[in-house]
């Protein structure tokens, strides 16, 4: 946190997501005369202190949408887990959400926007078993979500258009070897920021006693 601790309670989560985001790249005022909040960058002080996720829309296969989950580390850039599914539904998510926990351990908190595979009741008890805050970003105001948004260009950029050049894909699991094969690959040629990767899990996964019920899921909204 621009503290330099972890955000334990609700409050000072709120408090320390105050000062998350990317300064704006546009200085005049918006369309209501005012003039745009200014945001302060902010970086996790340590890998798994806190995990971002955003949905990436991609080619149409078997006549739907496919959507790329990834999820990035804050702190050292590092994709620890990714995911085509079709369409934004919770189960793209959650499955991302497994691969990267079971290889790379739970970050403490994940940090995402509201879109409907996010705000679900399913991934809510998913990330409370793993003992994981889930905090949504202010509609309209995606603070923080700059080296995501990074991420999913460098993957329309230079993924995409290789994958639209060669006529496309036939299934997901397809395009999900072919995506595997591209990010192994590009792990140490593509800049997706700090270049760090994350070497050891540093959040063990808790053991089936300790998992937490529904009462006790951590989630924090940044009402508007």
């Amino acid at each position: 946190t621009p503290t330099g601790r972890s955000p334990h309670t609700i409050g000072d989560q709120r408090h320390a997501l105050s000062g998350w985001g990317e300064a704006p790249l546009e200085l005049n005022t918006r369309p209501d005369g005012n003039p745009p909040a200014a945001f302060g960058r902010f970086e996790a002080t340590e890998p798994d202190e806190m995990w971002i996720s955003d949905g990436l829309h991609g080619p149409i296969i078997d006549g739907k949408r496919a959507v790329l989950f990834a999820l990035l580390d804050d702190h050292s850039r590092y994709v620890p887990g990714h995911r085509w599914g079709h369409g934004e539904d919770t189960l793209g998510m959650q499955a991302a959400l497994h691969d990267a926990v079971k290889t790379h351990g739970r970050p403490r908190n994940l940090y995402c926007d509201n879109g409907s595979a996010y705000s679900s009741n399913q991934l809510a008890w998913s990330v409370a078993v793993l003992d994981i805050r889930l905090v949504h970003s202010r509609p309209g105001r995606p603070q923080g979500r700059g080296k995501i948004e990074r991420w999913n260009r460098t993957v329309r950029d230079q993924f995409l258009v290789e994958i639209e050049a060669a006529g496309g894909v036939d299934s997901l699991d397809e395009l999900n070897r072919l995506f595997t094969a591209w990010w192994i690959a590009s792990r140490g040629v593509v800049d997706f920021g700090s270049g760090e990767t994350m070497r050891n899990p540093r959040e063990p996964l808790p053991q089936p006693g300790d998992c937490c019920p529904m009462s006790r899921v951590h989630r924090v909204r940044r009402a508007a």
